[in-house]
């Protein structure tokens, strides 16, 4: 599931990559920068990077994930603050030494949320009780 880079033009780049779908997630590439497909042509795929593309090269990896672009949602997302892929600013602070946005950095340095909390969770409903929208709750609280 990967193609090349055929050309790039300030932060879109045009690459030969089969089955592409629209608004996929991509990595592009050597340094797998965050890009979103925005238009297929064919087996063309016309992508929006999110980051800085200086130095990119026509020849170069592009990475599908079969998955669209998307925000990730959990309780531990309360208190952070994101860029624009929702990679947490801290953790890139943290990762690259410099209070500027790096780029390349992915999910698996700089997850959108933190997966190893764990929650007690308390519904407010029964298993028998039909829940529909603004009619069933749950409290949650982080484990120490």
């Amino acid at each position: 599931m990967s193609g090349k880079i055929e050309y790039i033009s300030g932060p879109v780049v045009k690459a030969e990559l089969p089955g592409a779908r629209l608004y996929e997630l991509v990595f592009v590439g050597e340094i797998k920068l965050f890009g979103e497909v925005v238009r297929i042509q064919g087996e063309k795929a016309f992508i929006q990077v999110y980051e800085d593309t200086t130095g990119l090269k026509p020849g170069e990896p592009v990475e599908r994930t079969g998955e669209p672009l998307s925000a990730w949602l959990g309780p531990t997302i309360i208190g952070k603050i994101y860029d624009g892929v929702q990679r947490p600013l801290r953790n890139i602070e943290e990762i690259s030494k410099n209070p500027f946005i790096a780029r390349g950095i992915g999910y698996d340095k700089a997850p959108p949320l933190d997966l190893k909390a764990e929650f007690d969770f308390k519904p407010q409903s029964s298993p028998e009780r039909r829940c529909i929208p603004e009619t069933c709750s749950a409290q949650s609280k982080r484990r120490s």
